[in-house]
């Protein structure tokens, strides 16, 4: 998730840094492992590895990372949730609002889980799956964190379900009518996305988007203008014809994950896959990494 998300805005020009362990948020200011001063535009994604914590635990645990992130001198923040709605999601909105208050009274959270170009949509407050409800699809059988509903009322309490021109006239981000407000909002196309994150930035930095990369594109697009693009460090097939040596790690179950792999083992037929339980398939890996030379190392899946 956090992956997907921070390319989104990589991709637009942005030097992006992921860390995978919670308590070593980089600093922004002093000693950085990037300069984030100047013309280069930083993105921090911090992976929480909250989904398949109860709603308090995800709560602390998020609110903890947004805390060390604000006080390392962050202006803007994207929470990332799942697109189908597996997990602690409210506990993460509930952390991310705790502490963007400290600085936002009026904070509130403007949730849209949609993720078009993946077949996740949502309508009249519905999550749906290649436009069929989130519990009758993979998701609803997912083996650590099903989904039940496709409700968000359900799955997120005490949320407002808001058109798009209520986030756009600036009425729904309104610390008046909750204590804490999320609002939901339903996109079925990137158009949709794309008016969505146009509304958000005209609410202001006390509007916290949440979403899954789809939302997250949207605003990459808003937050980029002047960014200048980057070119990629490695492009395959790039510096010659040898096919580039592949090792792809997979503990993913989703049908989704395992067609993505089948499509790249169909254009690049020596790629090894490693597949099985995590901590053993994860020692496998490093040992190959150690042993061997390889172009392009992939990561799928959670665990």
């Amino acid at each position: 998730g956090a992956s997907d998300t921070a390319v989104q805005f990589a991709r637009r020009g942005w030097k992006t840094l992921l860390t995978l362990e919670r308590g070593q948020t980089p600093v922004l200011r002093g000693q950085t492992p990037v300069t984030a001063g100047g013309s280069d535009p930083l993105v921090l994604a911090v992976t929480t590895d909250a989904r398949a914590l109860d709603a308090a635990a995800a709560e602390k645990r998020t609110s903890d990372a947004l805390a060390r992130l604000v006080d390392s001198g962050i202006d803007r923040i994207y929470l990332k949730i799942d697109s189908t709605m597996r997990g602690s999601v409210p506990g993460q909105i509930a952390g991310a609002l705790a502490v963007w208050r400290r600085t936002y009274p009026n904070a509130s959270a403007v949730v849209c889980t949609a993720y078009p170009r993946m077949g996740r949509t949502t309508a009249a407050n519905h999550v749906l799956v290649d436009g069929r409800p989130v519990e009758r699809s993979a998701i609803g059988r997912d083996p650590v964190t099903p989904v039940k509903t496709s409700d968000l009322a359900v799955l997120i309490p005490g949320s407002r379900h808001v058109a798009l021109d209520e986030i756009a006239n600036r009425s729904a981000p309104d610390a008046t009518r909750a204590p804490a407000p999320i609002f939901t909002v339903d996109a079925r196309s990137d158009e949709d996305l794309a008016m969505l994150a146009s509304a958000v930035e005209a609410a202001g930095p006390s509007a916290i988007p949440v979403g899954s990369a789809g939302l997250a594109g949207a605003m990459a697009a808003i937050w980029s203008e002047g960014v200048r693009p980057i070119e990629p460090v490695w492009v395959p097939g790039a510096g010659g014809s040898r096919s580039p040596r592949i090792l792809i790690q997979m503990t993913s179950l989703h049908p989704a994950s395992r067609a993505q792999v089948a499509r790249l083992a169909e254009a690049f037929p020596d790629v090894v896959v490693l597949t099985g339980l995590a901590e053993q398939v994860a020692e496998t890996f490093a040992d190959l990494v150690e042993r061997e030379r390889w172009d392009v190392l992939g990561l799928i899946g959670g665990d």
